[in-house]
């Protein structure tokens, strides 16, 4: 029975003068790199060190990030640091907290950074293969554009559109397939030069490309009837 009290007595003890000796920490927080585009990966490193009593009278133990009223991540310091990566955040600019959680050897602490998060950069490619250099009036000619992005999130660009120009007039809107490519089918140009162009349009604006390669083709008179018949009785002499 003494026994039992002495031991509870002694942790009561030992309890005060933790409280008595309570040390502090100060943090470091580090996000590389600062500024990231749409669907890139910032690394979050948090250090922290022993400002009293030094010697430390403890291992360090807690630190957790937040954003606003959202905690990211709780993390384990170990020999003092931690890391923490994230790369889907949307567009924006975000304030980071890092927070000590206070225990039985340190008392709390914080300190904080800001990120920007901007547009991803993609890239549209019209595609050569697809459109002969020439064809001929009322004749189908298919236009094909790839989107691919710097730094992509799996199917971010899926349901953006690609809008299609023949000399800087738009003739249709198509949209991108599970492959990020986007077709268009017309057989309404009129004879003449074109220089076709495709531009990406995001769905919901996360990623953002210039306008594509320029790639010429000539439409060409269709023959009618007559002029059928007269070239294949000529072929045939």
């Amino acid at each position: 029975m003494c026994l039992s009290v002495y031991l509870s007595v002694f942790r009561f003890v030992i309890s005060k003068l933790r409280c008595s000796f309570t040390g502090s920490v100060s943090l470091e927080l580090t996000n590389a790199p600062t500024t990231t585009q749409y669907g890139e990966t910032v690394l979050f490193s948090v250090h922290a060190t022993v400002t009293a009593p030094v010697p430390a009278i403890g291992s360090l133990g807690t630190v957790q990030l937040w954003s606003g009223s959202t905690m990211l991540a709780s993390l384990q310091l170990v020999d003092g640091s931690a890391s923490w990566s994230i790369n889907n955040w949307s567009v924006g600019t975000y304030t980071i907290h890092a927070r000590y959680v206070q225990d039985d050897y340190y008392s709390a602490a914080s300190v904080s950074v800001t990120h920007v998060v901007t547009v991803g950069s993609a890239t549209t490619v019209l595609s050569t293969d697809a459109v002969a250099a020439q064809s001929q009036y009322g004749q189908p000619l298919q236009l094909s554009a790839a989107v691919s992005a710097t730094f992509q999130l799996p199917n971010v660009l899926v349901g953006g559109t690609v809008t299609f120009f023949a000399s800087g007039v738009s003739i249709g809107t198509s949209t991108l397939n599970s492959q990020q490519i986007a077709t268009l089918v017309t057989d309404e140009l009129i004879p003449g030069s074109y220089e076709f162009s495709a531009f990406f349009n995001s769905a919901d604006g996360s990623y953002q490309a210039p306008v594509s390669n320029v790639v010429s083709h000539t439409v060409e008179k269709g023959l009618n009837g007559f002029q059928l018949f007269v070239t294949v009785r000529r072929l045939a002499e």
